[in-house]
């Protein structure tokens, strides 16, 4: 498999720990790291890319992701395979549930990407997700509140699940 760029935003650090963790399910150092406050132009150079976000207010895309829309509208993503990955808190913001991972998805869907990676959405306690469709989940949802061996076995099924359409 090629190599995977995994771009998040992480605001207070708890993205960046929940994306790190994916290393033990990529163990042979398939994965790249970027913070996307320092920008998104190595994208360009993975077909494996993995983008992860909070949510913040009212299910508002992470602060360097909302600066970096525009530059994401403009990568060509027709020889790219992409999984999401959204942070949020869904017992104080359960009205609009990860609803800035729903906003890297309208940019993919637009540019016709290949998104890979819904999961489900039973297992949660949350009024409306923006980030549903067709009834699941447009990636892998992370709540911190749930304990550490539930995180892992969701990311677990999760890149399983995503190797088989990566490159």
């Amino acid at each position: 498999m090629e190599k995977i760029g995994v771009f998040y935003g992480s605001t207070g650090g708890r993205t960046e720990a929940v994306v790190k963790k994916l290393q033990h399910f990529f163990p042979n150092n398939e994965c790249e790291f970027f913070d996307v406050a320092k920008g998104i132009s190595e994208m360009k150079n993975f077909n494996n890319i993995i983008l992860a976000t909070p949510s913040y207010g009212a299910g508002d895309v992470q602060d360097d992701w909302a600066g970096n829309l525009s530059n994401l509208e403009a990568i060509d993503f027709s020889d790219k395979t992409i999984g999401l990955i959204g942070c949020g808190d869904q017992y104080s913001f359960g009205a609009f549930y990860v609803g800035g991972l729903r906003e890297l998805y309208n940019v993919l869907e637009r540019k016709n990407a290949s998104v890979v990676g819904f999961t489900e959405s039973s297992g949660y306690e949350f009024d409306d997700s923006p980030a549903i469709k067709n009834g699941k989940f447009v990636g892998l949802v992370i709540d911190d509140s749930f304990d550490c061996n539930e995180i892992l076995k969701r990311m677990a099924t999760w890149a399983e699940e995503i190797k088989k359409s990566f490159k």
